[in-house]
């Protein structure tokens, strides 16, 4: 929140609790500052850790360096995806500017907005769940060049990768949960129906969880809640307007 950069609304006086304004209620809040009551929008703090340093070298402009180039990764790992499905090299190509130009990615990545990250860890964990289901050989030949986290990182399996991946995701969209569930009741079936899926289920299991609880601890101390506030306009439903009364 900058308290020099509140959101300027011309019908306070009209509609003081900003209930019939363009911003959606929970996204925003009213706080008390120089003497009067000003809005200010919500956003994740973790876009806001992120943008943190390019804003300071770059100034306004900084804060749209990380949405952007989110946007461009996450036209590449739909790229990565594509390939993954076994399509051709020469239509797989295809993927990066179809989501890039043809999907609201164009617009969010123009802006400061935390849904090109949500997009570019989602199309990364679905690129590891992918993998995960592909028969490959258990462990790649060993590389004397290669560095200790760098041997480390190709033996985590691709389904651990693909639970980071995702609860990362979440970091940014509380909305994801609804995708988490999906995806781990699939690995939970196949794991089911399948033995050899029962330890790619156990490992995204772990890794999910792993990388997801440290975000439950500092909502609860920021917010009391598990979810963000932005989030609750998702899962809750909207409180009515009160209505003023009728005029004879």
């Amino acid at each position: 929140r900058c308290p020099d950069s509140p959101l300027y609304s011309p019908a306070r006086q009209l509609d003081p609790h900003c209930q019939c304004g363009a911003v959606r209620e929970k996204r925003y809040f009213i706080s008390p500052y120089g003497g009067q009551d000003r809005i200010y929008l919500q956003w994740p703090i973790f876009l806001g850790l992120l943008t943190r340093i390019p804003w300071k070298l770059c100034g306004f402009c900084g804060l749209y360096i990380v949405p952007f180039l989110a946007g461009l990764g996450g036209c590449w790992a739909t790229y990565r995806l594509a390939l993954a499905l076994d399509m051709p090299r020469r239509v797989a190509w295809v993927a990066a500017p179809l989501v890039g130009l043809a999907t609201p990615l164009s617009l969010y990545a123009l802006l400061f907005f935390e849904n090109t990250l949500a997009s570019l860890l989602v199309a990364l964990s679905l690129l590891f769940a992918v993998q995960s289901s592909q028969v490959l050989s258990d462990e790649p030949p060993p590389q004397r060049s290669s560095s200790r986290p760098v041997r480390s990182f190709r033996r985590l399996p691709a389904s651990a990768w693909c639970g980071v991946f995702l609860a990362l995701s979440v970091y940014f969209r509380s909305e994801l949960y609804v995708l988490a569930a999906v995806m781990g009741l699939a690995y939970l079936l196949l794991a089911l129906r399948f033995p050899p899926w029962r330890t790619r289920f156990s490992c995204w299991l772990v890794a999910f969880l792993f990388a997801l609880v440290p975000v439950w601890p500092f909502h609860v101390v920021t917010e009391q809640r598990l979810l963000p506030l932005p989030s609750t306009l998702t899962f809750a439903p909207p409180s009515p307007v009160p209505r003023g009364p009728r005029r004879a």
